[in-house]
């Protein structure tokens, strides 16, 4: 019978104590038998994880975060059979092929999001391949690469265009809103300013003013002037059915009138208003539209001719014992006779001005005073001034029974 040492019991047990006493945890079970047909594979062995060279424990499933995505594995293989040099093989998922190194240190760098099963497993060149060591992992996308993410900005995009096209599609309504009603109220003052007998030519420029506003989508001008325009028709209908208004009545459109030519020539037209105290406006009474005509022409003939423009003054006064009253319209224009000379090149003629002189005349008579208008052109007077005054003269009514 041979002995123990002579079956290599001995040898072996000698081996397995030390093992034990260096690699408790790693040992494999090893059977001597006396012959070399078969070899056990080596034990596989994970000693370090590191993530961004931070060290993991792999006990559990990990998650890592996106910026979590360079790894490094450390490992090793103990062989008792010592039967030559160790291979390694390992993967990153299962769905993956086995790649084979004979480094004992893998690195992984910049990892893409996703759920990863690293294993490696090791043999020699007897035996087959080691059970693997397993270190699942899970790197989370970015938060704007998850679905609930590209969910929610889908969503938001979505709100916000409709609420871009909604607003936009309300502010384009509005717009043609504003414009229809801005149309049916020019178009309403048009037949209104006909009824009205206002100046054609006022009346066209107006409106053409107003409409480019609207065109241009200038809603503050367009109803700065569309107001104006409107109340001054008001004012005109109102009148209109009035033999005598009064003098006050008589002013306030014609500064409504001057401020709507104002909007359209600017710095170019200027004007101011000099009532004396002692005139009550309010109880004096003339004929409708007895100025304006007047003031029309001074602008058309006189500032506009110049390319300058200039001032228009309109004075009221009394005299004779305050029996007349007495109102001058002066511009710095060009001057009647030099307006005379232009206008034989032109057809534009002043609206109504003969008409109110004959009305005014007849409106003298029927008060038993003689009504007239004058003009005088400036440059005659004097040499330093140029332009023309008008000054009508009729008789002051206080009467207010004959506005009826």
């Amino acid at each position: 019978m041979k002995t123990a040492a002579e079956q290599g019991l001995i040898k072996y047990y000698l081996l397995h104590l030390l093992m034990q006493l260096l690699l408790p945890v790693f040992l494999v079970q090893y059977t001597a038998s006396g012959s070399n047909d078969t070899v056990a594979a080596p034990r596989m062995i994970l000693r370090s994880a590191l993530v961004n060279t931070v060290e993991k424990r792999y006990d559990t499933v990990l998650c890592f975060l996106s910026g979590e995505n360079n790894f490094e594995f450390i490992f090793e293989a103990v062989d008792l059979s010592f039967s030559g040099p160790l291979l390694f093989r390992y993967r990153l998922n299962q769905t993956e092929a086995w790649k084979t190194t004979g480094e004992k240190k893998l690195l992984f760098p910049a990892l893409s999001a996703g759920q990863y099963r690293f294993e490696v497993a090791a043999k020699n060149d007897k035996s087959d391949w080691s059970e693997p060591v397993i270190f699942p992992f899970t790197i989370v996308p970015p938060f704007y690469q998850r679905w609930w993410f590209v969910l929610s900005a889908f969503v938001a995009v979505v709100v916000i265009t409709a609420f871009i096209v909604n607003r936009r599609n309300r502010q384009l309504l509005k717009v043609q809103q504003q414009q229809f009603v801005a149309q049916q109220r020019m178009n309403e003052m048009e037949n209104q300013a006909k009824q009205a007998m206002m100046n054609p030519h006022f009346v066209f420029n107006a409106l053409n003013s107003i409409q480019q506003y609207i065109n241009d989508n200038d809603r503050i001008s367009a109803n700065k002037y569309l107001t104006k325009f409107s109340r001054l028709i008001r004012l005109n209908l109102d009148l209109v059915n009035k033999r005598l208004i009064t003098l006050e009545e008589e002013f306030e459109k014609l500064k409504l009138y001057l401020e709507i030519e104002q909007l359209r020539f600017g710095e170019k037209l200027k004007y101011e208003f000099i009532i004396d105290r002692q005139l009550e406006t309010d109880v004096i009474f003339i004929p409708s539209m007895i100025v304006q005509p007047f003031v029309e022409n001074a602008i058309w003939h006189g500032l506009m001719a110049s390319s300058k423009g200039g001032t228009i003054t309109v004075h009221a006064t009394s005299f004779d014992k305050e029996k007349m009253l007495r109102i001058e319209i002066s511009d710095d224009g060009i001057g009647i006779n030099q307006s005379k000379k232009l206008n034989q090149q032109k057809s534009r003629k002043s609206f109504g001005i003969e008409l109110t002189i004959d009305r005014l005349k007849l409106f003298g008579k029927k008060y038993g005073k003689e009504a007239m208008v004058t003009f005088t052109d400036l440059s005659e007077e004097s040499s330093t001034k140029h332009g023309t005054l008008v000054v009508i003269a009729m008789p002051l009514i206080f009467d207010k029974n004959v506005a009826g």
